[in-house]
């Protein structure tokens, strides 16, 4: 679990939110060049290791993200 990987423990946590067309007041879908919804995007010391868009390829969404703190 990502509980298990210890990739959260003293990490920072954010999350953003867009609308369908994928609005917010900072331009962040246009800076991360987000074009669909839903995207996940992870990073490890300001630098992008993965995204999950719209629907996991794994079982859940917690596996996908696992599998990218992982790096596999």
């Amino acid at each position: 679990t990502i509980d298990e990987s210890n990739f959260v423990e003293n990490r920072q946590i954010k999350m953003w939110a867009v609308d369908r067309n994928k609005t917010l007041d900072t331009n962040l879908a246009e800076k991360r060049e987000i074009v669909s919804v839903s995207t996940f995007i992870l990073y490890r010391d300001s630098t992008e290791i993965g995204r999950i868009v719209e629907i996991p390829d794994n079982e859940n969404i917690e596996a996908d993200i696992l599998m990218i703190v992982q790096g596999n």
